[in-house]
């Protein structure tokens, strides 16, 4: 019983200090999000806060991006997800900014990460972010497109 006790204790602590992820238990929930908004709240909360996409957007974006997305975009302006498959995409720009300062975002749903095409006008390049792999640089207009998942389709398979 002492093992037991021991173990769960130590199971405990390493889900509460973020070691074990709670990504894998919770990526599927994700799919919820289509046909509603990054900010609409599900289950008592907004894609931006649910574990699982932080942690996806946290293991996909560079440290300053992944601030500017969590910190500042995320909370502005975005349309709602749309799902094709098992990829859920949104569009997220800063207010007031949309043309110059935005990013595509696509979540795959069955291979559970999340890849990014970053477009932001002071930058002069457009980068594709994956799970495991150097940004890449697309060009200075890159990210732009009315089809969202031709990015997708075309960066992702590169």
């Amino acid at each position: 019983m002492r093992l037991f006790s021991t173990l769960f204790l130590v199971f405990a602590l390493m889900v509460g200090c973020g070691a074990v992820s709670a990504q894998s238990e919770s990526f599927s929930d994700i799919k919820k999000w289509a046909n509603k908004f990054g900010f609409d709240k599900v289950d008592g909360v907004t894609l931006w806060e649910h574990p699982a996409f932080v942690q996806a957007m946290r293991e996909t974006l560079d440290a300053a991006h992944f601030e500017t997305f969590m910190s500042e975009w995320s909370q502005q302006v975005s349309t709602m997800l749309t799902l094709k498959g098992d990829i859920l995409n949104t569009f997220v720009c800063k207010a007031h900014a949309c043309n110059s300062d935005n990013v595509n975002i696509f979540i795959d749903l069955k291979q559970q990460q999340a890849y990014a095409c970053w477009h932001q006008r002071e930058e002069g390049e457009d980068y594709w972010f994956a799970l495991g792999k150097a940004r890449k640089a697309v060009g200075p207009t890159g990210c732009i497109t009315a089809y969202p998942y031709e990015l997708f389709d075309k960066y992702s398979k590169e």
